[in-house]
């Protein structure tokens, strides 16, 4: 049986929002980004991630919700720009314009482990990201209100 956050996407209303999904992401490359991260994905998201590699959820009047792609979520460790200003968090995502979608896996914030914070671009102090929601599911309820 799927995920409750996949069968609320694959069930939207698309008068009231739209879910634009990417393809796919196998298993296997799931696994290695998680031994990579060393953190196991939260299984809301590893279920996006199996059932569509990520996607766009948007719905008018609102800004969209962008997860993945998968090979995103090792930005904090590839590339030094975001590594040296979010070490230990996570970025699964952005909002299509210039804001990233950045979790906190070990709960530091005391949010909770994978709460969600929003951070912009050009300010990725861990000190300026905001608290957005205690997690992927929780962000999807908030955006479908």
């Amino acid at each position: 049986m799927p995920h409750p956050l996949v069968r609320r996407l694959e069930g939207l209303d698309p008068t009231l929002a739209r879910w634009s999904p990417r393809a796919p992401a196998p298993e296997a490359k799931i696994a290695a980004v998680e031994a990579e991260l060393g953190h196991p994905l939260p299984d809301d998201l590893r279920a996006l991630l199996l059932r569509w590699g990520g996607g766009t959820l948007t719905r008018p009047g609102r800004p969209p919700l962008s997860v993945g792609p998968l090979a995103d979520l090792l930005l904090t460790l590839e590339d030094p720009l975001y590594g040296e200003h979010l070490a230990g968090w996570v970025i699964i995502g952005g909002d299509g314009g210039g804001g990233l979608l950045v979790a906190d896996p070990a709960g530091a914030r005391g949010l909770g482990r994978w709460a969600l914070f929003t951070a912009r671009a050009g300010d990725l102090d861990a000190g300026a990201l905001r608290p957005l929601a205690p997690g992927l599911s929780a962000a999807v309820d908030a955006l479908l209100g």
